[in-house]
């Protein structure tokens, strides 16, 4: 199985249930990893037979950032899903969003889904 993957992207959203949250961006990791087969690009060594990575870098910030915002991670990650999967071939999806240590005595929350076409 064959995967295109970005880890960590970093982006500064406003999201949250609480008042406070609501007034503040915040800074959020995600790592997605995109099913596809890569066979054709490996043996013609042209970009334009894979997916690239600044272009799903770049859906990602726009559903994330540019968008209205949303209280949970998990409308947040099924409207990123769904936004590349209607610009990428691509046949399974794996989001991972880390939100950071909001919670105490705990390193980072988060979630994460995987979702096929």
């Amino acid at each position: 199985m064959d995967k295109v993957f970005l880890e960590d992207l970093a982006l500064d959203t406003v999201i949250g249930v609480f008042p406070w949250e609501k007034e503040i961006k915040q800074r959020l990791l995600l790592s997605v990893e995109l099913v596809y087969d890569l066979h054709a690009a490996g043996l013609s060594d042209n970009v334009a037979d894979t997916i690239r990575y600044d272009e799903v870098a770049k859906v990602i910030r726009e559903t994330a950032v540019e968008n209205e915002p949303v209280e949970l991670l998990e409308t947040l990650a099924e409207k990123i899903t769904q936004a590349l999967f209607g610009q990428f071939p691509a046949s399974t999806i794996t989001l991972r969003i880390n939100k950071g240590n909001i919670v105490e005595d705990v390193r980072n929350v988060g979630i994460e889904i995987t979702r096929q076409r």
